[in-house]
């Protein structure tokens, strides 16, 4: 039983200096990414999402919260993700938005 102990405690102070080595390298950090698409006119822009994100706290992250009408910034997210569900956004996945002060036609 000792020798059992012995292998548990060294496989944890493994896990622990490999989960130390990728905080200090990669970072745990967590921010937002937004990138312009649309360089010339950078009229979109790409939103990484965090977990618990929806569509409208990302939204309220990239525009000020007086200029925000639901149905519009739903049907633009439709029409730039076109292959995803607004309702069950998944986190660490890239979504495209209108940049601020743009409407899409």
């Amino acid at each position: 039983m000792g020798m059992l102990k012995r292998m548990a405690v060294y496989l944890f102070i493994i896990l622990f200096l490999m989960s130390m080595y990728n905080d200090l390298t990669k970072g745990s950090i967590l921010y937002e990414e937004v990138v312009p698409i649309d360089k010339q006119e950078n009229s979109i822009v790409k939103i990484k999402a965090r977990s618990g994100d929806t569509v409208l706290t990302m939204s309220e992250r990239l525009y000020s919260s007086d200029s925000i009408r639901m149905e519009k910034i739903m049907e633009d997210f439709k029409k730039l993700n076109p292959h995803t569900n607004p309702y069950r956004l998944i986190a660490d996945e890239y979504y495209y938005f209108p940049a601020k002060d743009t409407t899409l036609p």
